[in-house]
């Protein structure tokens, strides 16, 4: 299977969010919008890695923001 990792030292920022249709389902790239990784639903965590956008897919964006905002001490990072 396909897998990425990123460094929590490389994330400024963490949000709950919901992907719209154009985003779409799958793992893939639109300009203006960054990467989105994202199986079913619209719920889904975005991580801001610097100038990077990472939308995360997930069925508890709730507790996936909070384990990493637990994870990086939650200092400075949007809510």
């Amino acid at each position: 299977m396909l897998s990425k990792r990123f460094r929590y030292a490389d994330i400024t920022g963490v949000e709950i969010g919901r992907t719209s249709i154009l985003d779409g389902w799958g793992i893939h790239f639109m300009p203006g919008r960054g990467w989105t990784y994202n199986v079913w639903g619209f719920a889904c965590v975005k991580l801001t890695l610097g100038r990077k956008i990472i939308r995360v897919g997930t069925d508890d964006a709730e507790g996936l923001a909070k384990v990493v905002r637990e994870k990086l001490g939650s200092s400075g990072l949007s809510e």
